[in-house]
């Protein structure tokens, strides 16, 4: 079947604005999470206090702002920045130290606490996210800082991604992910597969096809009486074992990934589907060579130990 390529990008436009607007919307998690702010769950609870013993007074603990005073409360640590600091900026003088106050004598560089935190979630490139952290740990401390990675993030990163692409003249660009719940299913008996439905809109759904007897899991968009083929598609297969899908001729751009139970989906757009969050928190580490898994707690707060491969260390 021929595919009008204006059919094709307005289907890919609905597809994200409808997404969108589920997202911010409709979904519960989100609306939790918009309205409640960060919540001192028993996770989060027994991971700053495996914090507080298990690493020296001198680590800090790298994430949004939103637990921060948690963190300083109850594991008793320094983080980059909390709710009192979120608007304010690093003074660096000319031998990349810090400075408290500042200075115009001295001061040679600024940087935005918020902006940076934001890029280290946002950005695709490990090497950059090191290069941001290294300015806020502590000179001689043994172990100088982890990262935090939590659920309440993905519905968050609208926020983080607007602050990590903020400029005084174009201002910020939001992206957020889109968790869609599962709808019916129909059993396609001619091709022995059962169809799942993830609906965004009127004719307008993702749908996963699973093969009853090999399990063997593919997705397409629907838009109308048109099946769209995704850029990548992730899924657990019944051992567990993650398997990705990739389509070089896609016209959906993008990534969805079916959880476990084939419940839901999120679906990642091409900004977000590889930075540093979605390979922290989606992909638990996968990949990354500075950042160490540690320990997860219940599937909402992952906790890694940022290593850096130099060992001169600049002063806070």
């Amino acid at each position: 079947m021929r595919i009008n390529k204006y059919h094709i990008m307005m289907a890919i436009v609905v597809v994200f604005t409808i997404s969108y607007a589920y997202f911010l919307y409709y979904d519960p998690s989100w609306q939790i999470s918009r309205y409640s702010g960060t919540v001192l769950s028993n996770n989060w609870y027994e991971a700053l206090n495996w914090i507080k013993d298990n690493t020296p007074e001198c680590t800090v603990i790298a994430t949004y702002w939103d637990p921060g005073h948690f963190i300083t409360g109850i594991a008793d640590r320094p983080v980059v920045f909390d709710g009192a600091t979120q608007n304010s900026e690093l003074y660096i003088d000319k031998d990349g130290h810090y400075l408290l106050d500042y200075d115009p004598e001295k001061v040679v560089a600024k940087r935005s606490r918020i902006q940076d935190i934001g890029t280290t979630l946002y950005t695709d490139n490990e090497t950059e996210a090191m290069d941001i952290l290294r300015y806020y740990k502590f000179e001689n401390c043994s172990d100088p800082m982890y990262y935090i990675a939590s659920n309440d993030l993905i519905f968050k990163s609208q926020w983080w991604s607007y602050f990590s692409t903020w400029n005084t003249i174009d201002k910020g660009k939001k992206s957020t992910y889109a968790i869609i719940n599962a709808g019916g299913q129909k059993p396609l008996l001619a091709y022995n597969v059962i169809a799942t439905e993830f609906s965004v809109g009127d004719n307008q759904a993702f749908l996963l096809y699973q093969n009853q007897t090999s399990g063997e899991k593919k997705m397409l968009f629907q838009a109308g009486n048109q099946f769209l083929k995704i850029h990548r598609f992730i899924y657990i297969d019944s051992q567990g074992y993650m398997k990705m899908q990739t389509e070089d001729d896609f016209q959906v751009p993008g990534t969805a990934m079916i959880l476990p139970g084939d419940s839901q989906l999120i679906y990642m757009p091409p900004e977000l589907e590889n930075s540093m969050f979605t390979r922290m928190f989606i992909f638990r580490g996968q990949g990354l060579e500075n950042f160490e898994y540690v320990k997860n707690w219940g599937g909402e707060v992952i906790l890694y130990r940022v290593n850096f491969p130099e060992m001169k260390k600049r002063q806070l």
